[in-house]
This record gives C-alpha cells, sequence and structure tokens, in this order.
C-alpha cells in the first residue's frame, strides 16, 4: 500500500513532510525493496508507466492508430502523466474530455493534473496545436436531473424533487428485506429487471444478504463484481495437499484433507471421532515431522487404540454376564473392525497424495501446476458442485477455470522471469497465497435483463432507470482508511498531498457520478442501529442529498418505537413462506369471519374447523380405563401423572411409546468436535442449515 502511494502520487516529498519522523523509516524500506526488486527484475505497472520515457524514440508515429480517445478520466496519475507525454505525440489526432461544472470545483479539483500534463505537452512540442472547446450543459428538464446538478454543488437553484427517496430501518437485515419488496413491487408494477441496480458501497457485506433475499422473492439478480480465488472453497480444498506439506503435516491438516475427500468415501465425524480417542490430535502444537515419521506416528497411535480397545473388548466378555452386557463388547468390535477395513486404507491414501513431498527439495516450478491437476482429478471436483446451489455452483467453476487457465500459468511465467525454475515447496506456497489473494473470480456470469448488485465502483458508468444504494452510512459512504504505518502528525509547514482527503474527494466523486448515470429515480436506504441495537452514523452525504432534493426522511421497519418484522398480507406477499404466513394469518382475522359465510367457503371453514377443534382426552367409562391402566399404581407412574396428565394419557392409556432422553454432559473437547462439525456442514456450500447438522453430530 506503501509503494502504491508513493508511486501514485510521485514520491515521497508529495505525501509526507520532510520533518515528519516515520518518513525516514518508510524511506528506507521503500529504497531497500525497489534494490532487491530492480536486482531480481521486477518491475510494477507504475515502472512500467515511467520508464517509457526510455522506449519514447522507439514509437512510429500512427503505429498505433491515428486517433486517440481518452474518456472517463478525472485525473491523471504520476505515472499517467509520464506515460501519455510519451504515447501522445505518436498519434495524429487525440481528444480529451474533461468535465468542469460551475459549483462543483472542489468535486472535480484533480482535473488541473489533466490540463496540466495537456500543456506541458504543448510546451514541449510548440508545432502541436492545443485547441480547447467548451459544450454548455443542457439545462435541467425535470426535478430529477435538477436534483443531480444541484447535488454536492455550492450554486443555488435547489428544489424539491419526488425521485429521490430516503428510507431508515432499524438494522441491516430490516433493510435487505425492505430493499428486496421494493425491487419485486418496481418489477410487479412493469419495471423490467435490467432497468433496476442496487449500490453497495460495503460490497462484501451486502451481496450475499442481497442477492439471497432476491432470489427468494423470485428476483432475477446478479451479482457484478470479483472475488480473491482463495474464498473459492473449490481453490482451498486444492491447495490443501501443498498447505499440509509446507506446514509440517500436522495432524488437523490431515484430517482436514480426509474432509475434503482424499482419503476416498470416509466418514468424516468418525475421521475425527478416531483421531481424538487416539490422541494424536494432541500432538505438540507447531511439531513440524517429515513424511515418513508423520506416517509412523499416525500407525503408532491407531495401533494402540486399537490395542486398547481389544483388551477392553476382553476384558467386557470376561465378565459379562448377559447379552445386554455383551452388546457393549460387539459394539466395540465394529469400531475395530471400521478403523481396520475403512480408516486405515483412507490414511494410507492420504499419505499417498503427499508422497511427492516425501522429500521438500527444490523441482522445476511447471510440477506443482502438474500435481494440482492431478489433485482436480483425485477429488473429482467438478463433479462434486452438482450438491451445491446454481449460483454457488457458478461461482466455484469460475473460480476453478480461473485457476487453471490464467493463475498458475501466469505465476509460473512470472517465476521463470524471476529465474526460479527451480523452487521449493515453501517458496512455492508463498508465491501462490500472495496470488490467490489478489487474484479474483467473477461472482456472476454477465446476464442480461437481470437485477444488478453492483459496488460503487462499478456502478459509476452503469446506466439504469433507478438505482439504489444500500448501507448509506459513515464508514461505507466514503469508504476511507489511512495505512496504520502513517505518522498521524505527518503534515510540516509544507503541506504534501491528504492522501485521506485525496480517498474521500474520489469516494465522493464516484457516488456523484454513480447518481448521475441514474435516469428516473434513486433511493438511499439505511440501517440506524446494528442488530445488537448499537447505533450507527448516517453518511455525512446525507446532509448534501437533503439540501439537494429537499425530500423527507421516511422510517420502516418500525412501529410504536418497536421493531417488527414484515408479516404482509396476503395480496402484498413477496415469496412461498411469506404467503403462507399470510394465509395462516388470514383464518385468524376479522376477513375470515366475514368470508366463511359466502357460500363456496363454508366446506373450506368445517374442515379448518375440525383442525382447530379442542382435544379432549377425558376417559368417561372408567371401567375400561381401569381395565388398560390397572388397579395397582408405581411411585413412577404416579409421578409421571402428576407431572403431566397428558403425558400420563398418551403413555398408558394410548399406549404410545415414549422415546428415551439422554441428557449426555459434553467435555470441552466434545463441544469442539461437534462445533467444528458444524461450521464445516454450515460453509461446506451444501445449503444445510445448522440446527439439523447439529442434531446429527451430537447423536
Amino acid at each position: 500500500e506503501m509503494v502504491h502511494d508513493v508511486k501514485e502520487n510521485g514520491g515521497f516529498g508529495e505525501i509526507f513532510s520532510e520533518d515528519d519522523e516515520v518518513s525516514a523509516i518508510l524511506e528506507s524500506i521503500y529504497v531497500e525493496l525497489q534494490n532487491r526488486l530492480s536486482k531480481k527484475g521486477i518491475f510494477d505497472t507504475f515502472d512500467a508507466y515511467t520508464q517509457i520515457d526510455d522506449c519514447e524514440r522507439d514509437l512510429r508515429c500512427g503505429e498505433f492508430g491515428r486517433y486517440l480517445f481518452l474518456d472517463g478520466f478525472h485525473d491523471f496519475s504520476h505515472a499517467l502523466k509520464h506515460f501519455f507525454k510519451a504515447v501522445i505525440p505518436a498519434y495524429d489526432e487525440v481528444f480529451i474530455t474533461v468535465p468542469q461544472e460551475s459549483g462543483k470545483e472542489f468535486l472535480f479539483s484533480n482535473i488541473d493534473s489533466i490540463l496540466e500534463t495537456v500543456d506541458e505537452i504543448g510546451e514541449n512540442l510548440p508545432e502541436l496545436e492545443v485547441r480547447r472547446i467548451f459544450f454548455e450543459k443542457t439545462p435541467p428538464s425535470c426535478g430529477f436531473e435538477s436534483f443531480k446538478d444541484s447535488l454536492f454543488s455550492s450554486a443555488s437553484g435547489k428544489q424539491a424533487c419526488t425521485s429521490v427517496d430516503i428510507v431508515v430501518y432499524p438494522d441491516i437485515f430490516a433493510e435487505i428485506e425492505g430493499i428486496s419488496r421494493f425491487v419485486k413491487s418496481l418489477l410487479i408494477s412493469g419495471y423490467e429487471p435490467g432497468d433496476i441496480s442496487v449500490v453497495a458501497s460495503d460490497f462484501f457485506a451486502y451481496r450475499k444478504l442481497l442477492s439471497g433475499k432476491l432470489r427468494e422473492y423470485g428476483v432475477p439478480c446478479r451479482i457484478e463484481g470479483d472475488e480473491q480465488l482463495y474464498s473459492s472453497l473449490s481453490i482451498r480444498r486444492l491447495i490443501l495437499p501443498l498447505e499440509t506439506a509446507v506446514l509440517g503435516f500436522p495432524p488437523e491438516k490431515i484430517i482436514a484433507m480426509g474432509d475434503s475427500g482424499y482419503g476416498g468415501e470416509i466418514d468424516s465425524k468418525f475421521l475425527e471421532y478416531v483421531s481424538s480417542m487416539s490422541r494424536i490430535i494432541y500432538e505438540r502444537a507447531g511439531l513440524r515431522l517429515s513424511l515418513q515419521k508423520r506416517r509412523l506416528s499416525w500407525q503408532e497411535h491407531l495401533g494402540r487404540l486399537v490395542h486398547h480397545i481389544e483388551a477392553r473388548r476382553e476384558a467386557i466378555i470376561s465378565l459379562a454376564e448377559d447379552e445386554l452386557e455383551l452388546s457393549a463388547a460387539e459394539e466395540l468390535a465394529g469400531i475395530v473392525e471400521r478403523i481396520e477395513g475403512d480408516l486405515l486404507p483412507a490414511i494410507e491414501k492420504i499419505f499417498s497424495v503427499l508422497e511427492p513431498f516425501r522429500s521438500l527439495r527444490k523441482r522445476s516450478v511447471g510440477s506443482y501446476r502438474e500435481m494440482l491437476i492431478g489433485w482436480e482429478k483425485e477429488l473429482s471436483l467438478t463433479d462434486t458442485f452438482d450438491e451445491y446451489q446454481n449460483d454457488l455452483k457458478e461461482q466455484e467453476f469460475a473460480a476453478v477455470r480461473r485457476l487453471f487457465d490464467h493463475t498458475l500459468t501466469d505465476l509460473e511465467k512470472l517465476l521463470k522471469f524471476m529465474g526460479k525454475e527451480l523452487i521449493s515447496p515453501q517458496e512455492y506456497y508463498r508465491y501462490l497465497m500472495v496470488v490467490l489473494r489478489h487474484d479474483k473470480f467473477p461472482l456472476s456470469r454477465s446476464k442480461a435483463n437481470r437485477v444488478e448488485v453492483q459496488s460503487l465502483i462499478n456502478s459509476r458508468f452503469s446506466k439504469k432507470k433507478i438505482k439504489l444504494f444500500a448501507g448509506f452510512v459513515d464508514g461505507a459512504y466514503p469508504h476511507v482508511s489511512l495505512n496504520p504505518l502513517y505518522s498521524f502528525t505527518q503534515f510540516g509547514e509544507i503541506k504534501p498531498r491528504d492522501l485521506l482527503l485525496d480517498e474521500e474527494m474520489h469516494q465522493r466523486l464516484n457516488l456523484h457520478i454513480s447518481v448521475s448515470s441514474a435516469l428516473e429515480s434513486v433511493r438511499f436506504t439505511l440501517p440506524e442501529s446494528t442488530v445488537d441495537g448499537e447505533p450507527i452514523l448516517p453518511s455525512p452525504y446525507l446532509k448534501s442529498v437533503l439540501e439537494s432534493s429537499g425530500c423527507e426522511i421516511l422510517r420502516e421497519g418500525r412501529r410504536a418505537g418497536r421493531r417488527f418484522g414484515y408479516i404482509p398480507e396476503l395480496g402484498s406477499s413477496m415469496s412461498e413462506s411469506e404467503l403462507k404466513i399470510a394465509a395462516a394469518r388470514l383464518f385468524r382475522s376479522e376477513a375470515w369471519n366475514e368470508l366463511k359465510e359466502f357460500g363456496p367457503l363454508k366446506p373450506l371453514d368445517s374442515v379448518l374447523t375440525q383442525f382447530g377443534r379442542e382435544l379432549s382426552w377425558s376417559v368417561e367409562d372408567t371401567g375400561d380405563l381401569g381395565r388398560i391402566v390397572g388397579k395397582v399404581f408405581s411411585f413412577s407412574r404416579l409421578k409421571s401423572y402428576d407431572d403431566c396428565p397428558f403425558s400420563f394419557f398418551l403413555s398408558y392409556v394410548v399406549g404410545l411409546d415414549v422415546p428415551l432422553e439422554r441428557i449426555f454432559e459434553l467435555t470441552a473437547l466434545d463441544e469442539g468436535n461437534i462445533f467444528h462439525s458444524v461450521l464445516r456442514d454450515f460453509f461446506s456450500g451444501k445449503n444445510r442449515d445448522w440446527q439439523s447438522s447439529l442434531s446429527e453430530n451430537i447423536s
């Protein structure tokens, strides 16, 4: 981040004061890093732009065409200045658009860098003709156009606008539901899905919630954005053997490989159970062993466990007096059979996958890509995607395709360029993790006529009839942060560029451009508190929106000072689940009391009456009751009647079998294992709810 800031702004002198005590330390780090990179022949995009001066003589006029159009720029960075100074003279004509509006000089203040670049090119090339053409802006034809003109403007002429809404919700979940209902109502009123976009500056927090709720309401949508490769479950499964080898084959990684399918069809819960019972999972943390020593460790621990279970089984058989006690011995025999028949072969299969890392010596950089291809075939990875929902399935396909088609080949080329034809697994893994955290894959395919969930950056030049700006709170609009390495007392008498101010200005400009590309209306939504009730400040831009639009703040999701969820009427139900709730509530309302007298509905009312009748379980014939229950009562029977007469009726009169409830006191280890299993199921992408997973893992 520091390297980016320094190169973006033209050196340390532009962003740090000379008397800043932090500057000297950072500059020494920067110089040392640059020296190391230059020795290895590594350069970045900034270096490529600034070093184009060395190649300027090699540029031939018309080599890349006769005309150059530069549109959409609001400033030129230090690197871009160098680049365009060298490239522009190679064209016959160059057209550059620069936005200028009265009253918005502060918003577009960075365009000076573009004008300065043009002036400098004109000074260096006297034969170059520079013409400035000024276009007058068309006067606003409606209130919404006036709002866009006056937003972030110091000029007068503000007026009330009915095309701008500001809605406040109790929390983010109420906001998501409110946005989704509003979008669905727009579609019902005649808008096409492609006419609408939902913009979220805090894209990561909103994209999953929004897309999930929109799909629940049957709204076709797509997420216009990218995600880092490392966030993909499939990618993490693929690199697991390499990660296991680099970390010294720790037991928890071996177990994770079993969970991921490297041991074949294996009961992961049984693997975790045996690992804890054999105590192998409690080996000293951070202990790094070779592959062979770790294999022997597993064999010894599992062997001792089998021996212990066999000894316990023989002791039970020798002391057993009836078949009930022998059943425990049979259960232990089944555990031994599963360990020897299922678990040991699976563990051996996992270690065979890790066999290439018997030695962690350097090897050809291309061999790692071949290993990953082999592991993908070993897992039949793409076949497992059928278990996922359609959207997650598409995302995982895109991530795996990106990894093999681009990421691994590009990394291989980069390492060879750096002279690393041979590289150790540890070093390759470090480079791979850096790439996986920076390379990205698309979250959704580009599909026409979908409601788009967009980040603020992606929404700038996306023209939509209606735009909804979600999460309009401080910290998201604007979203600015300063490198914690920088000093907060950095500015001296000669003030360098204020990075925070620049970042805030860019965010303000991005919001202005995104709002300007809306054609009919915009809607700003925000939660006023967290789920726990902690207040959240609105965006500092809210004041500008209110002043420019003249609208009032609406509140939804709150009635009489209390939160409430949407319990819709039949006509306003947006999903199947809401329809069921609304239908159930209808039969308890006064409206149903009037409707049930309508002829065709009378049979339905009689059926519903049967469902709603009060249950009577009193037995009038006491003689029959005595024959069924008997006349002699134990204390336990009397106690069960005293606790719950209805339960007594079901058990002793009706004769229903009451399931035996067992209460288990879990140890800390058991709690941890169950917690791990539930988390694994929850994040596996199989759309399992945590309650069913918890009950299954406890049983």
